[in-house]
């Protein structure tokens, strides 16, 4: 608008820049409404648009606008036209080869790139968040950057050197291998899950045989990612615990999976939700939104870090659970079953 001045959006110190990409023809094959919409309404797809634009034309209307119009008068008396129904005309939409995991892949280019450019910098650690395909692309990168020489051979030789002299000086040289795997000390970890879980807004959700639980799989059984006969995720774990119903859901889930899970839900007494991460994976926030729409009572409690809960919309109460492990589980039983929260946020959300 005149006169206001334009603020150029930072990420720490950096400008934000975004990526905008045009979908008709270049993302999807044809055009998003010649598959399947204009047939729905009986029309031919070289007719409609010819009287789209037509309409357009004759009304001096932009294209688009007058394209969506003809959409809305067309389908009277012959399909619903709602935003669920575009949803799932959207969710049928094809794709080009390549583009579902092109997001995943141009991450993970930003992030071995980064790590490239770094340890060319003079760093001589580099630590890769737990996600590992960005751990692996990061290592090929590495290793391709280091068989085209780019970088310094001394520099990695004092990298080693302080790598190597920090081990000697810091290592436990003296342990004792009898003295791990005590069962005080699981008991006292089982505490520590327990006595962390922090409730944000008071009230917590009672859980029982009419609540709908639902989380995504990803998580730790153990801290070392041991593999556990007993390991179950968050909405089985629950479930077993105090019956209802339960889904586990993807790590990112898409908007047909958010509609089945909503739908799944209906006739609940309550919602509880766990969440991994879904600052990263949004699909977790949308589903959160979608089942917060229902007007249950809901509660969503944070199985990694706490930010997801700073993203939730009003109404829901939240609760970090801080882990995604066996322990942290048996420890959101425990509160969901009427125990109290003592943990306290150390950040500010």
């Amino acid at each position: 608008m005149a006169g206001e001045r334009y603020i150029r959006e930072h990420k720490e110190d950096l400008p934000v820049l975004a990526i905008c990409y045009d979908f008709d023809k270049t993302l999807s094959p044809d055009d998003m409404q010649a598959q399947g919409y204009i047939q729905s309404v009986g029309y031919d797809v070289r007719d409609f648009w010819n009287e789209s634009n037509e309409l357009a034309e004759q009304n001096d209307m932009d294209q688009n606008l007058a394209y969506m119009l003809l959409m809305k008068k067309r389908a009277a008396g012959k399909v619903l036209f709602t935003r669920e129904k575009l949803a799932a005309y959207g969710a049928s939409v094809s794709l080009f080869p390549g583009v579902e995991d092109w997001f995943g892949r141009i991450r993970a280019y930003g992030t071995a790139h980064g790590v490239v450019e770094a340890m060319r910098a003079g760093v001589g650690m580099v630590f890769v968040s737990s996600n590992a395909d960005l751990q692996r692309e990061s290592a090929a990168a590495v290793l391709a950057a280091a068989e085209r020489g780019e970088f310094d051979e001394t520099d990695m030789a004092e990298s080693v050197d302080r790598i190597l002299s920090a081990k000697a000086k810091y290592a436990f040289t003296d342990a004792e291998p009898e003295l791990c795997g005590r069962p005080e000390d699981f008991a006292a970890a089982r505490d520590i899950s327990r006595r962390a879980i922090t409730a944000l807004d008071g009230a917590v959700s009672r859980a029982d045989e009419n609540t709908f639980f639902c989380g995504c799989a990803d998580y730790r059984v153990t801290q070392a990612a041991n593999d556990s006969a007993d390991a179950l995720p968050f909405a089985e774990y629950m479930h077993r615990r105090f019956g209802g119903r339960y889904v586990t859901c993807p790590l990112d889930p898409d908007a047909p999976e958010i509609a089945r899970i909503v739908e799944s839900a209906k006739g609940c007494g309550s919602i509880i939700m766990s969440t991994c991460n879904a600052h990263i994976y949004e699909g977790q926030l949308a589903l959160a939104r979608a089942l917060a729409a229902s007007g249950h009572d809901m509660t969503v409690a944070a199985l990694r870090n706490p930010y997801d809960l700073a993203m939730l919309p009003r109404g829901i109460h939240r609760v970090a659970a801080w882990d995604y492990t066996a322990d942290s589980l048996a420890a959101l039983s425990e509160v969901f079953s009427g125990g109290e929260c003592g943990g306290v946020m150390p950040v500010r959300l």
